[in-house]
């Protein structure tokens, strides 16, 4: 039996079929791209600006800004609508985790001694419930109406 003969005599393989991925859904998938490479862009430049992350390496990028992106522990602060303008930019951000028990007590430790280098705008304590604040360890900034 030559080649070309045995060839003829097997089941002829189905041909391969890539399926359709629909229109729609390449069109969100593109429009959630732009939208990570765009707030990348902003946590990294905004960092940049910070003496703590300013010198760290291209891979350290990966756990501190991509992974907390898209766990959705990340939050970006705009200005107001009416102070925003074409030229605005972030106002802030913050970067959450969830760790173990003796992470969090060793935060804390550094926090109580005042080498974690935490800071939270003064609104943040009025935008956000007493709970989670003491849960970070900091406490409700009195607003104008109650002082």
């Amino acid at each position: 039996m030559t080649s070309s003969a045995s060839a003829n005599s097997s089941p002829e393989a189905p041909p391969e079929t890539t399926p359709e991925i629909d229109p729609e859904v390449v069109k969100k998938i593109a429009m959630l791209r732009a939208q990570v490479r765009e707030s990348f862009g902003k946590v990294v430049m905004a960092m940049m600006a910070l003496p703590r992350y300013r010198h760290q390496t291209l891979a350290d990028l990966q756990h501190l800004v991509l992974d907390p992106l898209i766990r959705d522990r990340l939050a970006i602060a705009y200005p107001a609508d009416k102070e925003r303008g074409d030229l605005a930019d972030i106002t802030g951000l913050a970067i959450w985790a969830s760790v173990s028990k003796e992470a969090d007590a060793k935060i804390r430790e550094q926090i109580r001694n005042g080498v974690w280098p935490l800071r939270l705008h003064p609104i943040i304590g009025r935008l956000v419930d007493k709970e989670t604040l003491e849960k970070m360890g900091a406490s409700q900034t009195p607003t104008k109406e109650t002082t």
